[in-house]
C-alpha cells in the first residue's frame, strides 16, 4: 500500500486556505498513492469555544463535499480532520473518506508525524517542517504481527453508556454524568 503524508502549516478557523492546500495535496499526490493522510482538524485548524460554532459544518456539509470529489476523482483514500457540527454539538471529528501554520498568540503547532510497524519499528518520520512524503507498507506484515500480537487484548475499557449507531455509520457513546 502506497501512503503520502501531508503535514501542511493550516490556519485556525481557515477553512477555505486549509481545503485549497487539502485539495492541492490531492492533486498532488503520486498515481499509485492509495491514501493521504493529513494533521488533525486540518480543515478548520483549531477553533476556539467563541469561534467552533462559526466554523464547524456538518459533515454532509460543503467542506467534506470537495473531499469527497478530489478523492473520487483521484481514486484514493484520504483521512483528514475536521470541526463538526452535529445540531449544536461539536466534535474534533476525523473522516476517512473512502476512494467512491500559526495558532494563537504565535504559538506554533509543530509537526511530528509517524509511521510505525505492526511490530513497533519507526518506518518514517516526518520531523517539523511542513512537507507530503510517500511512504511504502508491507501489508503481510500484517499477517505476521496478527499470529505473535494480540491487538484486541489491548483495546480500550469498556465504558458504561449508551452507544447511538448513526444510519451514516457513525457512533457515539454518550457516558452518564
Amino acid at each position: 500500500m502506497k501512503v503520502e503524508f501531508a503535514q501542511l502549516a493550516g490556519r485556525d478557523n481557515g477553512t477555505a486556505y486549509n481545503l485549497e492546500r487539502a485539495l492541492a495535496s490531492i492533486a498532488a499526490c503520486a498515481a499509485d498513492t492509495q491514501l493521504i493522510v493529513f494533521p488533525e482538524t486540518h480543515l478548520m485548524g483549531f477553533p476556539s469555544a467563541e469561534t467552533v460554532a462559526a466554523v464547524a459544518e456538518s459533515i454532509d456539509g460543503p467542506t467534506v463535499q470537495a473531499i469527497i470529489q478530489a478523492a473520487q476523482a483521484r481514486n484514493i483514500a484520504v483521512v483528514i480532520g475536521m470541526a463538526e457540527n452535529d445540531d449544536g454539538k461539536f466534535y474534533n471529528t476525523t473522516l476517512m473518506v473512502n476512494r467512491v501554520e500559526e495558532g494563537d498568540g504565535g504559538l506554533l503547532f509543530a509537526g511530528g508525524s509517524a509511521l510505525v510497524d505492526p511490530f513497533g519499528t519507526l518506518l518514517f518520520e516526518a520531523g517539523r517542517e511542513e512537507g507530503q512524503f510517500r511512504v511504502e507498507l508491507d501489508l503481510a506484515q500484517l499477517k505476521a504481527a496478527r499470529k505473535d500480537y494480540r491487538y484486541l487484548d489491548d483495546q480500550r475499557l469498556k465504558l458504561p453508556g449508551e452507544v447511538i449507531e448513526r444510519a451514516d455509520g457513525t457512533r457515539e457513546l454518550l457516558i452518564p454524568a
